[in-house]
């Protein structure tokens, strides 16, 4: 008999020990049906329509802002998700992450300590924990009306227009905004700026029989993109941001197999520790004029970002990536803190620990109260997003077509993460 007690008492604790999914249920319940939820950018509906069903549920008041992309089909359901308590919308604090997630889409599976799965870390982890904290601190009576709102954008991944959308509709400055992004649970000091620049080599066609004829424009563009990769070694160093990366991310070429190709492209990524202007300049001066390559940004270039923190709290950290907070035009308090590491995010493996999950629940239930109360108080170190602009001719373009080009320019995301 006191053997079948016994077993009743430590069982179930070995279980939760051994699966740490049992230590919190309802949060892992609703990061996996998120997971199941794909939520491509552009095409978010899925996760928007259970995530804000989700909040309502819970009681919430629940605004959909309808965002759009002129570039996208206008039968594309894109929306924003707000979620309050109450009837006031003007929250003091903002909670944000994004919906959607890079392709391709990929179900969740998970292990005992573990969750795999498109947007395990980046950023629906975040998005978990977020939503876990504030009904925690709800059912408590900690959060009252216009204490905190919940705010989920669309697009981050690719167009930045989610965020763009919310911030043009603001009709007050919150104190603070978090955005939950993966940060390996460090408070981020601030993030790196983008560039992408779009490489075009110019060759001549010939019969594939007799390339000798020709000049093929792939082989032009294999051979200066080593060339461009290279430039790192001469970039500047921030002390602060680091280094500036530069990354090979799509390449095409050619029309029909037996003919020689006399065009290819390349889009390339950096990722800039100082300012974007500053690295377009020694990209053209160094290779700008080399024979039947063309050199031009596909989108508008952000700067690197300083991040406001809170001293003697979570431990501290950069981050090599971009977010939404390049977006956040809003003159108050941002901060950068989420679960997962950008080491898996984008990748086949996208990873998120189960027990950084749990923990940040409670990271972010501290950060709430704390700055709620004053106890925790940030440090002003932030800086306001800017850019490097494109420069682009609108001419005697409609209303339309200046911002179907301005969105077919941010393409690939100049803010993007």
């Amino acid at each position: 008999m006191r053997s079948s007690i016994l077993l009743s008492v430590l069982l179930p604790a070995w279980a939760a020990a051994q699966n740490v999914s049992l230590q919190h249920p309802e949060l892992f319940s609703l990061h996996w049906q998120m997971l199941e939820q794909n939520s491509t950018s552009g095409f978010e509906t899925p996760m928007v329509d259970f995530l804000s069903s989700y909040l309502e549920n819970k009681g919430l008041t629940v605004e959909l802002q309808p965002v759009q992309n002129p570039i996208l089909a206008y039968n594309v359901r894109r929306q924003n998700i707000l979620a309050y308590i109450g009837s006031n919308r003007t929250c003091r604090l903002i909670l944000n992450s994004h919906t959607d997630v890079v392709p391709p889409y990929f179900p969740p599976h998970d292990n005992d300590t573990d969750v795999f799965g498109r947007g395990a870390n980046d950023a629906k982890g975040s998005i978990a924990c977020q939503v876990t904290a504030f009904l925690e601190l709800k059912e408590a009576g900690v959060i009252k009306e216009g204490d905190v709102c919940l705010m989920y954008d669309v697009g981050e991944e690719r167009y930045g227009d989610g965020m763009r959308t919310f911030v043009d509709s603001l009709t007050y400055t919150p104190e603070w905004i978090l955005t939950g992004e993966p940060t390996e649970s460090f408070q981020a000091t601030g993030h790196k700026g983008s560039i992408n620049i779009n490489v075009t080599a110019i060759g001549d066609t010939a019969h594939s029989s007799v390339p000798q004829y020709g000049r093929n424009a792939i082989l032009e563009l294999l051979d200066f993109i080593p060339r461009l990769l290279d430039l790192t070694s001469i970039f500047p160093y921030d002390d602060f941001h680091g280094n500036t990366t530069i990354s090979l991310s799509s390449i095409k070429g050619g029309t029909i197999s037996n003919q020689v190709a006399d065009r290819a492209e390349a889009i390339v990524n950096s990722r800039v520790g100082v300012p974007a202007k500053e690295i377009w300049d020694i990209i053209t001066q160094q290779l700008g004029n080399v024979s039947n390559i063309i050199l031009s940004r596909v989108s508008a270039s952000s700067n690197p970002l300083a991040m406001d923190v809170i001293e003697g709290w979570l431990p501290k950290k950069i981050m090599p990536y971009g977010t939404d907070l390049g977006a956040w035009t809003v003159n108050n308090t941002k901060l950068l803190l989420g679960v997962g590491s950008i080491a898996t995010a984008h990748s086949a493996h996208e990873v998120v620990s189960k027990q950084e999950m749990i923990d940040m629940v409670g990271h972010y239930k501290e950060f709430v109260q704390g700055i709620l109360n004053g106890t925790l108080v940030p440090i002003h170190n932030g800086t306001f997003p800017s850019s490097y602009p494109l420069e682009t001719n609108t001419g005697n373009l409609t209303k339309r077509e200046v911002a179907f080009q301005d969105y077919e320019a941010r393409r690939y995301g100049g803010c993007m993460h």
